[in-house]
């Protein structure tokens, strides 16, 4: 029943991963060559050069032939892909959204509380512009391989497509995942996550046995929440999910807490 659950798909058979110098954007690739080996997904390493820029972007270059060569020895299908775009997140948007690719696995920076953006000038454009599914993650010196994944249910931070990324992280990681049941807090029901808690056996034989479901406690709110279970279990990932509705995209105020609140890396899903 849960495999055939369209609501629960993420494909990643072609995975985008835009490249820049720094250990954050290092963590995504490892994450998409761990993906990649239980997946067999091809992964496709972009980089952006700005047209406004200096000509000498050879460091930039060295970024994606290094992945191709990683993924050669790794036997892992690496296409290196160089492009010059008038600013860099408009060619990473161009790139998505002009090419059959399932999914795209973005790093971004560590956002202070006080700040109006969730994930800086770029990665902000990339949420609300592309147009396939894109896991933006907020990279913050988490352990990896990871080995405890927080996953908050409520459907006011959470979505369908973002279990399932979810679920295949935990098994691409081999980490424990902790569902963190925060139903309660849905006024407005429209699926209550039932697929999931209905077919807890089968995701089990799947994905493997260190699931975990953790009830609600007596915080007043979802931030408050997975900020009293964060400091019990110390993950060292959070998983959370929006839906585009046309051309819009609202992060509620529990979202922006969460990811800029928190001392691990956030992953918020954007189907």
């Amino acid at each position: 029943m849960f495999e055939t659950s369209r609501t629960y798909t993420f494909h990643m058979d072609r995975l985008l991963v835009p490249m820049a110098k720094g250990e954050r954007s290092r963590r995504v690739l490892d994450i998409a060559f761990s993906l990649s080996k239980i997946y067999n997904s091809e992964i496709i390493a972009l980089t952006i050069k700005d047209e406004s820029r200096e000509l000498t972007w050879s460091d930039k270059v060295r970024l994606v032939t290094d992945a191709y060569e990683e993924g050669k020895e790794r036997n892992i299908k690496v296409i290196p892909r160089v492009k010059t775009y008038r600013t860099i997140k408009d060619g990473i948007v161009a790139e998505a959204n002009s090419h059959n690719y399932d999914a795209m696995l973005v790093a971004v920076h560590k956002r202070s509380p006080l700040s109006a953006s969730v994930f800086g000038g770029i990665g902000d454009y990339i949420l609300k512009n592309s147009k396939i599914p894109s896991a933006i993650m907020s990279i913050k010196n988490s352990n990896f391989p990871y080995r405890k994944i927080m996953v908050p249910l409520s459907e006011q931070v959470n979505t369908r497509t973002a279990v399932s990324f979810s679920l295949r992280l935990k098994k691409a990681t081999n980490s424990k995942l902790v569902f963190v049941d925060l139903r309660k807090y849905d006024r407005k029901v429209t699926h209550g996550f039932n697929v999931l808690f209905d077919n807890m056996g089968q995701i089990s034989q799947i994905y493997g046995d260190e699931i975990e479901i953790m009830k609600s406690g007596s915080a007043t709110s979802i931030s408050e929440e997975v900020k009293r279970v964060s400091s019990k279990i110390s993950p060292d990932a959070v998983v959370l999910g929006v839906t585009k509705k046309g051309n819009n995209l609202r992060l509620n105020s529990n979202i922006k807490s969460i990811i800029k609140d928190s001392v691990c890396d956030q992953i918020l899903v954007k189907k």
